[in-house]
């Protein structure tokens, strides 16, 4: 269980997410209930993710407070993530980032899987080391050659915000099956 699937951070408030796991399909509500009964700012609901919408917590990643990326996968679909857009209106940009199938909806790879901020400017990444002929950089420390995991508007992000990243095995591949 993940307390940050159920409802997502923003800059305005939470929004509550709409699980793609039926079983956890009543989690949004209960975080919502416990966020009405607190007089916190920080606490208010802004808005909930209505069906056909899906969105998790872990396909959410913030670059800063008007950037914000979203995986569309298995969780989290298109009808998710233009609501959640429609819910910030035009003070945020939302990136739709394609997830890869992995091993399919019971096992699912969230955007988080891929990428995971650590501190402003620091996140951690998967990468994934290509054969000798596919190499185009090797990693300074290690000499190995590797490449980021990651879909091309996470790397271009990543750029644009100025943003160091520390490389880690790629999920689909932890061990580094050949």
């Amino acid at each position: 269980i993940y307390a940050r699937d159920a409802s997502l951070a923003t800059p305005a408030g939470l929004v509550l997410g709409a699980m793609g796991k039926p079983l956890r399909a009543g989690e949004p509500a209960a975080q919502g209930r416990t966020f009405a009964a607190r007089a916190e700012p920080s606490a208010r609901v802004i808005g909930a993710i209505q069906p056909p919408g899906l969105i998790e917590g872990g396909d959410v990643v913030w670059f800063d407070e008007r950037t914000v990326a979203v995986g569309r996968g298995y969780r989290t679909n298109a009808e998710g993530i233009r609501q959640f857009a429609g819910i910030l209106w035009d003070a945020v940009t939302v990136l739709e980032v394609p997830l890869p199938h992995w091993r399919g909806p019971g096992d699912v790879m969230h955007l988080m899987s891929l990428i995971s901020p650590v501190a402003g400017n620091l996140a951690v990444v998967a990468s994934t080391e290509q054969t000798k002929a596919g190499c185009r950089e090797k990693d300074a420390k290690s000499g190995r050659c590797r490449t980021l995991a990651l879909p091309a508007i996470l790397v271009a992000e990543l750029r644009r915000h100025r943003i160091e990243h520390i490389e880690t095995p790629n999920p689909l591949n932890p061990l580094g099956v050949k």
